[in-house]
C-alpha cells in the first residue's frame, strides 16, 4: 500500500507539472518530510496525505480513486473548482444546479412556430 501511495503522489505531481518543492510549498510539508517519505518509501501519516491532497486540488476518495481520471477535462474543472468552495457555498451551487434542472422538466416543451 505504501509503494501505491508514493506512486500515486508522484503521478499526481508529474501530471500537475509539480516538484516536490511546489508541492511542499502548495501543502505546508517541509520539503526534508516529502522528500523523506517518498525516497524511503514511508506511508505518509493521514494528516500529512490530506495536506497533499488539499495541495493537488482532490480529496482523498480522488486520490484513492482510479476512476477520477475517466472525467473529461471540463468536469475536473468543474470538480476542481467546487472542491474549493466552503460547505455552505457547495450547498448553494447544489441548489441551484437543482433549481436549473427543476425549472426545465417542469417547462412546457417549445415549439418554433416563427418563420424566417
Amino acid at each position: 500500500m505504501e509503494n501505491a501511495v508514493n506512486k500515486r503522489i508522484l503521478e499526481l505531481c508529474k501530471e500537475r507539472g509539480y516538484t516536490i518543492y511546489r508541492l511542499s510549498a502548495l501543502s505546508g510539508i517541509p520539503t526534508s518530510t516529502i522528500t523523506s517519505i517518498l525516497k524511503r518509501n514511508n506511508a505518509p501519516t493521514l494528516p500529512t496525505l490530506q495536506k497533499i491532497c488539499s495541495a493537488l486540488d482532490l480529496t482523498l476518495a480522488q486520490f484513492f480513486s482510479e476512476g477520477f481520471d475517466t472525467l473529461t477535462p471540463s468536469q475536473s474543472e468543474y470538480l476542481t473548482e467546487f472542491n474549493r468552495l466552503t460547505a455552505h457555498e457547495r450547498e448553494l451551487v447544489l441548489a441551484y444546479i437543482q433549481g436549473i434542472n427543476d425549472s426545465r422538466s417542469e417547462a412546457p416543451e417549445r415549439t418554433d412556430t416563427s418563420k424566417h
